[in-house]
């Protein structure tokens, strides 16, 4: 394992061990998962061979978007993995602070030659407070633009929950997404009509497909109700949030 640290604008190298067996993966997308999460410890060689000759690439687009490398040590923080995607790695970068929130950002590095592509995640105090990533229509040019590479074949359902799934993974730091493997830990429901109404669902419309998600946030009492439009090609259109209760998600029918 290699690992490269951005200090002040200067790249370290540093060697290490590393074992390829963490990075095995099935294509079977029946049942959709969250985004793998890879920490620094266990990028394999082959990995860091794509992302040191774009570092300086890398470092310009970061400055571009404010990340100012004069005053901020950034290091690589994890690499995120979409198992619909093959082609482009994307690799997370935080700064380090001793004293506030880190600025993150997303590189996006092409699998052969080409541009990479930088999507901003969040800035302390650098740019508008209020940015969101998910809305960003930057962020959402460059997942159509990896899509595109990609040339995705959406057979099923768990296809498009995978495609929302891995969206959200990559532009909302560490989301709990609620699927069918871990509904029934994030929210210990009391009953399968529960299950049913929390789980993601897929609405087949014309030209488009609509995905509905749910995720637990802050002290888990409330959850953000997550719509997905794409068109039949993966692309998004459109994203739609809104926070609710997570009693009312619940119950409905019930007082709050």
């Amino acid at each position: 394992m290699r690992m490269i640290v951005f200090l002040c604008g200067v790249v370290f190298l540093l060697e290490s061990t590393f074992s390829d067996a963490a990075f095995s993966q099935s294509r079977d997308f029946t049942n959709p998962v969250a985004i793998l999460r890879i920490p620094p410890n266990q990028i394999g060689d082959a990995e860091f061979d794509r992302i040191v000759p774009n570092e300086a690439q890398i470092l310009r687009l970061a400055d571009f978007y404010n990340f100012k490398q004069g005053t901020q040590t950034f290091v690589i923080s994890q690499m995120l993995r979409c198992p619909l995607w093959t082609k482009r790695l994307v690799v997370e970068y935080s700064s380090i602070e001793a004293n506030r929130v880190s600025s993150v950002f997303l590189a996006l590095i092409p699998s052969r030659g080409g541009n990479v592509d930088l999507i901003p995640i969040s800035f302390h105090g650098l740019g508008t407070l209020d940015y969101d990533p998910a809305f960003d229509p930057h962020n959402i040019a460059i997942f159509n633009k990896t899509i595109d590479e990609e040339s995705l074949s959406l057979n099923n359902d768990g296809d498009w929950v995978q495609l929302a799934v891995c969206y959200l993974g990559i532009v909302i730091k560490s989301p709990k997404l609620l699927l069918p493997a871990n509904i029934a830990e994030l929210i210990q429901p009391t009953s399968n009509e529960v299950v049913q109404r929390l789980s993601p669902k897929v609405k087949v419309m014309e030209g488009d497909i609509e995905v509905l998600l749910y995720e637990v946030i802050g002290d888990e009492r409330d959850v953000v109700e997550w719509t997905l439009d794409f068109d039949r090609k993966g692309f998004l259109r459109n994203i739609h949030s809104e926070r609710k209760r997570r009693s009312a998600v619940l119950n409905p029918g019930g007082r709050n």
